[in-house]
């Protein structure tokens, strides 16, 4: 890095009792000073040659800030969602001491094209005298329009499940398949969604419905807990390379309408739900893959049932809504850090809810539809901001739903199908919600009504659905194709 200074002018004088004397120095007076002290070596000679010297400091002080300038325009207007995309043009820098500084600007802040919103950028540098200088700018991302497109949502079958199933769970495993379990059946069966078949694999020990399914960090399934053949303490094992259950040990608590989440660790959080007597629970327990072992955890605030477990960004996981031992609604919430295992309460919902959905978008907030205590309330929805512990109510579903699935979208939008209400029953129908502009729009329809069904979002962006409680079929899978 080049280093320049400053142009420094002096005066020197000398005098001698003979006269004609004179002086010289170096660096001499005009010359550029680098910046701090430089001594200046000077002499004085008289006519007869005699000769005298002494230093003069020539102190550079740097009190003026580098030149910050922004390249390209210090406000930016985008649009928001799929296609959107904000590309960062720089900064340039130079210092009248030091030269050239861009290498050196240091940018701060972020731009989510999926929230709409006004976000700052900060552009700073810093000279070595500790001169700073500063800029912003400012990126706008709008709403999406609030139209919705005239094309309609493609649905199709694809293929029958061997057996009628309902609350059951599907599991995406590493090879891409779909792993099916339970549903009053001790048989499962995986979903190829290259050649859209279904096969039969191995039979679980026992039957499960309102059980929990995980896909462990080896690519191994777990499956805990669950009204069926079994104590609702019973968990076990799926191995996808030899098709094949093992028992994995006795949960310290029976479960069913409970959660399961996959920490960050590996472990699984497992949460809440109802005993085999139908007692509410508030406990919680974890689960270790490389020991195959079961460890109490501490358990929540509140008892709940039916509640929903999103995994946030920080590795934390947001409980919310469910219902208590008296079969209330309940709107609060709760998070449980797996650095300290402990819970902490965090900002209720405006609306109790139960049956309801969650789903974690993709700028970190979590979006939660229906399952409210009325058919007008079960057509809400809202958003929690972890940043900011809080909800904010954002734009109501078509149509009132319990009961029903929401799968986010490889673009980021929601897909929320099927359900139930008491005024339409079970549903067929579909919506997308889109954050952008925090709107609904339709989504066609299935071919069967279905709640207490899965969906499952496959490699290729496509949501396989299946089985449910039906009027129609409940064997029947279809494909929603984006």
């Amino acid at each position: 890095m080049p280093r320049r200074g400053a142009v420094a002018t002096y005066v020197t004088r000398a005098t001698d009792n003979c006269g004609g004397v004179t002086t010289a120095c170096a660096p001499a007076s005009g010359s550029t000073f680098p910046r701090g002290t430089t001594l200046a070596s000077c002499s004085a000679t008289d006519s007869a040659g005699n000769r005298a010297s002494c230093d003069l400091p020539i102190t550079v002080q740097d009190t003026q800030p580098p030149t910050l300038t922004l390249n390209g325009p210090d406000t930016v207007t985008l649009g928001c969602g799929t296609g959107a995309s904000y590309t960062e043009q720089g900064a340039t820098a130079s210092d009248v001491c030091l030269g050239d500084l861009t290498a050196q600007v240091r940018i701060s802040g972020t731009v989510d094209v999926s929230v709409p919103g006004s976000y700052t950028l900060t552009y700073t540098v810093a000279d070595l005298a500790g001169n700073t200088a500063t800029t912003t700018r400012t990126v706008h991302v709008g709403a999406a329009p609030s139209t919705c497109s005239a094309t309609p949502a493609n649905w199709a079958p694809t293929g029958r499940l061997a057996s009628p199933r309902l609350q059951h769970t599907t599991t995406p495993l590493p090879s891409g398949k779909v792993l099916v379990v339970g549903g009053f059946s001790w048989s499962t069966e995986l979903y190829d969604p290259g050649t859209g078949t279904w096969e039969t694999t191995g039979s679980t020990f026992a039957t499960h419905r309102d059980h929990t399914a995980t896909l462990l960090p080896d690519g191994r399934v777990l499956v805990a807990g669950g009204d069926g053949s079994e104590p609702g303490d019973f968990a076990e094992v799926y191995d996808a390379t030899t098709g094949l259950w093992q028992p994995a040990g006795a949960l310290g608590t029976a479960r069913r309408f409970h959660t399961a989440t996959l920490l960050p660790d590996g472990r699984v959080l497992v949460t809440g739900g109802s005993d085999d007597t139908g007692a509410v629970q508030a406990s919680a327990e974890l689960y270790e893959p490389a020991t195959g072992s079961w460890q109490p955890a501490a358990g929540m605030a509140t008892a709940r049932s039916h509640h929903t477990a999103t995994l946030l960004r920080s590795g934390q996981v947001l409980i919310t809504g469910g219902n208590d031992g008296n079969g209330t609604f309940l709107s609060s919430s709760e998070l449980y850090d797996p650095a300290t295992g402990s819970w902490r309460s965090t900002g209720g919902m405006t609306t109790a809810r139960r049956f309801h959905a969650a789903a974690l978008l993709p700028s970190g907030e979590v979006l939660v539809t229906g399952g409210g205590g009325t058919l007008a309330l079960s057509n809400t929805a809202e958003l929690y901001n972890p940043a900011t512990a809080t909800w904010t109510a954002t734009g109501g579903l078509g149509t009132a739903r319990r009961y029903h699935t929401a799968t986010v979208l490889k673009d980021g939008r929601v897909l929320v199908v099927g359900g139930y209400n008491e005024r339409d029953g079970i549903l067929t129908s579909a919506e997308l919600y889109n954050a952008c502009g925090n709107g609904w729009c339709p989504a066609g329809s299935m071919a069967v009504d279905r709640y207490a069904h899965t969906a499952t979002l496959l490699t290729n962006g496509r949501v396989l659905l299946t089985a449910g409680v039906s009027n129609r079929d409940q064997s029947s899978a279809e494909l929603y194709i984006p």
